[in-house]
């Protein structure tokens, strides 16, 4: 196993002696940090390698044989209505029915008993009329098998104001016999493929994650899909076709969740990734440069005569440095030259990227709205197809007090970012597209006051008590503490949408000032050099 093959080496890394073979009073023996942390990444390294020398596919059948022998034969022919619970099943005149009356089949001469009896008839023919109507060939029961695929309801799938239709939802045919081992965050996780009854294929990513991100997570969706109404309401997003959708998550149990994830959806992290297969160098070989160059700047210099504000500069220096010399290793084209060796077609290109250009909008408008800040490339997830952007991981970033934090840095739009977009379609489409957002969501203020104080309500509840026993009495006591951050923090996303949108006040006309200049104030703080530096390494801004 992996650790009788490594134990003895890691021991022998880190000085590791049990004690009685050194003896309670022996001196135990310490490392510089440096050695350490050279130690540390080491062991990483060799505990990647480690993991990712194992297989990239398995067997079902060697993971779950229930899922391997699922199948429900030929698909239901249902038809729109028949899972309406008010329409009136037909009788089943396959089983004579209870005669009260006349005390067939009746055991006692109670007349609770036979009543009892005579409602446990009904419910049993009930029961056995909707199998075979629902069901496939005339088996009895063969509904129950019918399971529809995972995602399909408001907020994930039901993207229309009307009532969700059950009997038109895919169904599960089976299983694909192999389960794809897949690299997300450092992690290993496993991708099941569902065959659906409309013949597609949908793959689904099975994550173990907190129960706090996965409600999150799910408020994320909420929060698209009443925004989304109002943009299928707005006259000038409805003509521009402009929609938001989040990635579907259903969670399965406390600690794990399914995430629908086809094999299209890629992010700015693998991308660059892909390109560096036969590079010496490495994503984190560059993290690794930014910090051991920021720390080396920093401890050349003695700061005990110096104020924090001359720390404060000096950082920043060093900072806006050390970024400059990687980024001229790093190329602007890299996600550019990805996504057109990918598709191959100018044509197919362009279109790329005024979908790309369209919907990353949105989802800048909303980090910044929402102070998402935890933009890593990873996070950064599009479909390489299409160029259709998702909402992966957006987390609000909350101060000690519970108010919403400012960001030095507005949105992710690093050097990559605009390359793909390009000059024509960032100054165009791009802000065109944000205004018109912050412009919809603005006109119906009063509709969004109300849902924007209970969703950030949830959030926020959620994140103090995320580490607590909950209960009835604890969230009550929660929510009339958090009563005045929660209207704080709603009148400041709505306050950040309005400054978004476009500025039609007589004094805009006057001034030779563009009516969307915040927008372009906002862009250019995200593309400059100082603000990108100043993030943490992992958030990588060179890419």
């Amino acid at each position: 196993s992996f650790k009788e093959r490594y134990r003895k080496s890691f021991e022998e890394d880190f000085k590791v002696v049990a004690q009685e073979q050194k003896g309670d009073t022996a001196p135990k023996e310490t490392f510089p940090l440096a050695d350490l942390i050279l130690k540390i990444r080491a062991w990483r390294d060799k505990i990647q390698r480690e993991l990712l020398s194992g297989p990239s596919k398995l067997r079902l059948v060697d993971v779950s044989r229930a899922l391997a022998v699922y199948g429900m034969g030929d698909p239901p022919d249902l038809w729109p209505g028949a899972c309406d619970p008010r329409y009136a099943p037909p009788k089943v005149n396959s089983e004579p029915e209870f005669n009260a009356e006349s005390g067939a089949g009746q055991s006692t001469t109670s007349s609770s008993a036979a009543a009892a009896k005579k409602a446990a008839t009904n419910a049993a023919n009930a029961a056995t009329s909707a199998a075979k109507r629902e069901g496939f060939g005339g088996d009895f029961g063969g509904s129950a098998a019918i399971i529809e695929i995972p995602g399909n309801y408001m907020p994930n799938g039901s993207w229309s104001d009307a009532r969700p239709s059950p009997e038109l939802h895919p169904k599960i045919i089976r299983f694909q016999p192999t389960v794809d081992i897949i690299r997300r965050k450092e992690n290993l996780v496993r991708r099941i493929k569902v065959l659906g009854d409309d013949g597609k294929n949908r793959s689904f990513v099975l994550q173990c994650a907190l129960s706090y991100w996965t409600r999150t997570d799910e408020r994320t969706s909420q929060t698209y899909y009443v925004v989304d109404k109002v943009l299928r309401k707005g006259v000038k997003t409805a003509r521009a076709h402009l929609a938001m959708k989040p990635q579907p998550v259903v969670p399965v149990a406390q600690r794990l969740r399914l995430v629908l994830e086809p094999e299209q959806w890629s992010s700015l992290e693998q991308e660059f990734d892909l390109s560096l297969l036969n590079a010496e160098t490495s994503r984190e070989d560059l993290i690794t440069r930014f910090n051991d160059g920021l720390r080396q700047a920093l401890s050349v210099k003695t700061y005990d005569k110096i104020d924090d504000a001359a720390r404060s500069t000096d950082e920043k220096g060093s900072r806006l440095k050390i970024f400059r010399l990687i980024s001229q290793d790093v190329s602007p084209s890299i996600l550019s030259n990805q996504i057109l060796s990918f598709l191959r077609s100018t044509e197919l290109f362009y279109k790329f990227k005024r979908t790309f250009a369209e919907q990353f909008a949105g989802e800048c408008l909303f980090q910044y709205a929402f102070a998402i800040a935890e933009r890593h490339p990873d996070n950064v997830v599009f479909n390489r197809d299409t160029g259709s952007v998702i909402a992966n991981e957006a987390r609000i970033l909350y101060c000690n007090q519970g108010y919403m934090e400012k960001t030095n840095l507005p949105f992710r739009l690093t050097k990559n970012l605009s390359a793909l977009i390009g000059y024509p379609l960032l100054d165009g489409h791009f802000l065109h597209t944000m205004s018109l957002l912050s412009e919809a969501i603005t006109d119906e203020k009063n509709f969004l006051e109300p849902i924007f104080n209970l969703l950030l309500r949830d959030d926020l509840v959620a994140f103090y008590t995320k580490s607590m026993a909950k209960s009835d009495s604890t969230t009550q006591e929660m929510d009339k503490q958090l009563k005045e951050r929660i209207v704080k923090n709603t009148l400041e996303v709505q306050s950040r949408f309005v400054r978004c949108s476009p500025d039609l006040s007589s004094k805009s006309h006057v001034s030779d000032s563009p009516i969307d200049r915040h927008l372009r104030y906002l862009m250019e703080v995200a593309e400059g050099e100082e603000a990108i530096s100043m993030m943490p390494s992992n958030f990588q801004g060179w890419l």
